[in-house]
């Protein structure tokens, strides 16, 4: 993974369009901190960081329901031009509000919380990623529980036991979805709009259409790319209507689409990178919690790139780590105190303890002369 990011990385040093030459360094330092997080974090140090990620998604998942009713201004947050009638919390834009409130959602499933803390935190992030109508977390959502019902039934197969401990978790999701349609009935019909323009090509609305256009820029500009590509970052000059501006300085530096962007980058050198991260989110191993984080990013990605966001490397992490089994705390059930026995049974237990104690005192004692 570190190999191929610095591959990648190094694209820019001669790439011929490069517009950002600090994307690289970012680069780096995020894939060096992966790394570092697996060599040197403890399964307990990232379950903490996780919880302090679900903490602050949450929180902006608060703000946008605050904004959805109109106690909290949007204008506070927003970037200028974002649209105003999608909360985005404490996001700039609704997306990414989206993309980290259904990141909490995977990891409330991943680590082992206790139910009366994950079922109003799935709750509320649900509320969160549908206030924010994101198309492109909703999908990768619904990939990674299509991916985590196929794992599931696959493990449990031939077992009479069930995992109890999800079940609750999973009829709060299904509840949640239900008290929103019934909830915000407005705010439902424009999120069904909006997934309705992106899946049928007869009622795309601008986004998608923009979309669409900048997937045919950048299809365009890999063609016309060398076989090591023309530099990271050099994806950006591909504008959001599929125009390429290979002249002159430009403010962007990725595209919306991180497979796109890396083959208009890097070409064959971000083989490997591509092939770890499609690797780490789909075939790793199932006990590696942070392989639904990841292809929830990746799915994402695909529409809203997230690949240079810190986010997508912790995920890395965590990918690569082991989740620790639930402690014994969250899921044991409480002893039940020992029934005090009855006043004869005392007496009786007395005396025979009493009888014990007197015996070898009795057998020490010197014989009379």
């Amino acid at each position: 993974m570190l190999a191929g990011s610095l591959l990648v990385a190094l694209t820019a040093t001669y790439g011929e369009y490069v517009t950002n030459g600090g994307l690289a360094i970012q680069l780096t330092v995020m894939a060096v901190t992966s790394i570092l997080l697996v060599w040197a974090a403890t399964p307990h140090h990232l379950r903490l960081a996780a919880s302090g990620f679900i903490a602050c998604a949450s929180a902006s998942a608060v703000a946008a329901l605050g904004q959805a009713i109109g106690v909290v201004p949007e204008e506070l947050f927003q970037l200028e031009g974002a649209e105003m009638h999608r909360p985005s919390g404490f996001h700039p834009e609704p997306d990414w509000l989206g993309l980290y409130c259904a990141a909490a959602i995977v990891l409330l499933f991943v680590y082992p919380f206790r139910n009366r803390v994950r079922v109003p935190l799935i709750l509320l992030n649900v509320f969160g990623v549908a206030f924010a109508s994101a198309r492109a977390a909703i999908l990768g959502l619904l990939v990674v529980l299509t991916l985590a019902a196929l794992a599931w039934v696959g493990g449990n197969r031939g077992q009479k036991r069930s995992n109890l401990r999800l079940k609750l978790p999973v009829a709060a999701l299904v509840a949640s979805v239900t008290a929103f349609a019934f909830l915000q009935p407005v705010a439902m019909e424009l999120l069904l709009e909006r997934i309705g323009g992106a899946i049928n090509p007869m009622e795309r609305d601008h986004a998608v259409e923009v979309r669409f256009y900048q997937v045919d820029g950048l299809v365009a500009m890999g063609e016309d790319a060398p076989w090591y590509g023309f530099g990271l970052s050099s994806a950006g000059r591909v504008s959001g209507y599929g125009d390429i501006v290979y002249s002159g300085d430009v403010t962007g530096s990725t595209a919306s689409n991180w497979l796109l962007g890396l083959w208009v980058d890097a070409q064959a050198l971000a083989i490997p990178l591509i092939l770890v991260l499609v690797y780490l989110s789909m075939l790793g191993r199932k006990e590696y919690g942070g392989r639904g984080l990841l292809a929830l990013i990746l799915v994402n990605s695909l529409f809203s790139n997230a690949l240079f966001f810190p986010i997508t490397w912790f995920a890395i992490a965590l990918a690569l780590t082991r989740v620790p089994r639930p402690s014994a705390l969250s899921t044991r059930r409480k002893a039940r105190p020992r029934p005090l026995l009855n006043e004869e049974r005392r007496q009786m237990i007395r005396r025979q303890v009493e009888a014990r104690q007197a015996a070898p005192q009795s057998s020490r004692t010197p014989a009379p002369q």
